[in-house]
């Protein structure tokens, strides 16, 4: 965790500090811009947090190696990833990556 906290703190110019949940609950941060590192697996739960925090603005910048993409054939993206010439530390945002996501929450979700 800390490697990802010096490479936010490299990338910015405000000083970074990661938290786990337990240490988020903990916190007041209403109104505040809050980046994750990882999806929560189940959607509901996700949003239900988030709304519980009052944020008012988030990120989440998952790896493809986290918990939620494992159960989707993220290693046949990663190895499409690395073929294609992308850094792993290199972002890749657009909505149906976000959409893919989701729907994996949901089929998580209707799993249980």
């Amino acid at each position: 965790m800390r490697k990802v906290e010096s490479f936010f703190s490299a990338e910015t110019t405000w000083p970074v500090t990661l938290l786990t949940v337990k240490e988020i609950q903990a916190l007041l941060l209403s109104g505040k811009k809050i980046n994750f590192a990882e999806h929560y697996p189940l959607r509901q739960k996700e949003k239900a947090f988030f709304l519980k925090m009052n944020l008012q603005e988030s990120e989440i910048w998952p790896a493809p190696d986290e918990p939620l993409f494992m159960h989707f054939g993220t290693i046949k993206i990663i190895q499409v990833m690395k073929q294609l010439g992308l850094k792993e530390e290199e972002a890749i945002k657009h909505f149906i990556i976000s959409k893919a996501i989701q729907n994996a929450q949901e089929k998580i979700g209707k799993k249980k």
